[in-house]
């Protein structure tokens, strides 16, 4: 018979696992790498070089919702692709 590699991932787990398990939680965790969110309805949005994250819409400036400190301009480019939601 013929041989089937074994090995812990396909190349078509290897993409299915890029695109859903690095999928950042939104507000909370920087999406410059995913560039997907998890929560349904959310787009990774880049702040700057250093941050991005999961948001509904953003406006580019100064947002007062961020922490004392962190209230630094969000350029809002988005990354990837804003998360489906679901059928109705």
């Amino acid at each position: 018979g013929t041989a089937v590699p074994r090995g812990p991932m396909t190349d078509a787990t290897t993409t299915a696992m890029a695109v859903t398990v690095p999928c950042s939680i939104s507000y909370k965790a920087d999406c410059s790498l995913s560039q997907c969110c998890q929560d349904p309805g959310m787009q990774c949005f880049r702040k700057n070089h250093q941050w991005a994250a999961c948001r509904r819409n953003c406006t580019r400036g100064s947002d007062p919702r961020d922490p004392p400190g962190q209230r630094t301009a969000w350029a809002c480019e988005t990354l990837g692709e804003r998360t489906a939601l679901p059928s109705t």
